[in-house]
């Protein structure tokens, strides 16, 4: 995926329900001037892996390039601003998590139940 693509929940998910076994982000940083925005930009790679229980290899410009285990730890990585080369060995991963299967489902309850007990509240002071 690219740059920005990362912060998508939906658009990884898409991707490992139509068979993805590692995620790939090539990101170009370089519009950002500072931090905080490069490191809150690699973080998103992580939620990305733990959500889909994938492997992430993110690699950037001039931000900071991952690689990213399933569980979310980060095994290796260059920091922002510097060069190099990451040697990894990632391993494909297959089968899909709660999360992929079934996205914000969680959260769009949440909303409906929500909608059903204010709407009760005014149903009853009536």
């Amino acid at each position: 995926m690219v740059c920005f693509e990362s912060t998508i929940p939906t658009l990884s998910r898409e991707f490992v329900r139509r068979g993805a076994e590692i995620l790939i982000f090539v990101v170009n940083d370089g519009w950002y001037e500072h931090p905080p925005e490069p490191q809150q930009h690699a973080k998103q790679a992580i939620f990305r892996a733990i959500e889909n229980r994938r492997p992430v290899v993110r690699s950037t410009n001039t931000g900071i390039s991952t690689i990213i285990e399933p569980s979310g730890n980060i095994t290796n990585s260059i920091p922002l601003n510097e060069r190099g080369v990451i040697k990894s060995q990632i391993l494909p991963i297959n089968g899909l998590t709660f999360y992929t299967k079934y996205g914000d489902i969680f959260a769009q309850l949440n909303i409906v139940i929500s909608i059903i007990f204010i709407l009760g509240i005014f149903i009853r002071k009536k």
